[in-house]
């Protein structure tokens, strides 16, 4: 809620409904209500769930950004998908959600979020994640997807070469694109 640019923007109003929960709502409808679980450290978005009979998680005060949260919630979960749906994106169409959803899981792949690219416990888990699961993304604008994958190289111990070949064969087999 502490967001600098608009400040309580996950609860603004969108017809009678906060925008988290309009987002919430696209994505059960995308893949079921039991599929969907909103993380947040805020007690004012908390009480947004349970009014609107969301499920949701209390993350802690530490974490940076969503994508922080969402490796969190993984730490102390056992699922082995974990879709990241910002909450401020209330217009995303539900068809989105749900081929996302499907192709991803179709191909089991795992996307690893960065914010905080140093952390220890990030760089633990990473190395356990086979790299042709992976695609790599952040929202910590202080580095450059190229940047990312650089140190996730370093963290692997890999030449980026591999990554590449893999990141285009990956992208290749999710979207069914003629990349080779």
């Amino acid at each position: 809620l502490s967001a600098q640019r608009l400040p309580g923007k996950p609860l603004m109003d969108i017809q009678g409904k906060p925008m988290v929960i309009r987002v919430a709502e696209k994505c059960i409808a995308a893949i079921g209500k039991e599929n969907v679980i909103v993380s947040t450290p805020d007690a004012e978005i908390s009480d947004a769930c349970i009014e609107f009979g969301v499920k949701f998680v209390r993350s802690s005060i530490d974490c940076l950004s969503g994508t922080d949260r969402i490796f969190e919630f993984m730490q102390l979960c056992d699922d082995q998908l974990v879709v990241n749906v910002q909450g401020d994106e209330p217009m995303i169409p539900v068809s989105v959600v749900k081929d996302f959803y499907t192709k991803v899981t179709k191909m089991n792949q795992t996307c690893v979020g960065i914010s905080q690219i140093f952390d220890e416990a990030y760089v633990k888990s990473i190395k356990t994640i086979p790299l042709e699961r992976t695609l790599l993304e952040t929202d910590n604008s202080n580095y450059t997807i190229k940047e990312i994958y650089k140190q996730y190289a370093l963290f692997k111990q890999l030449d980026e070469e591999v990554i590449k070949k893999q990141l285009y064969i990956t992208f290749a087999d999710i979207f069914k694109l003629n990349l080779r």
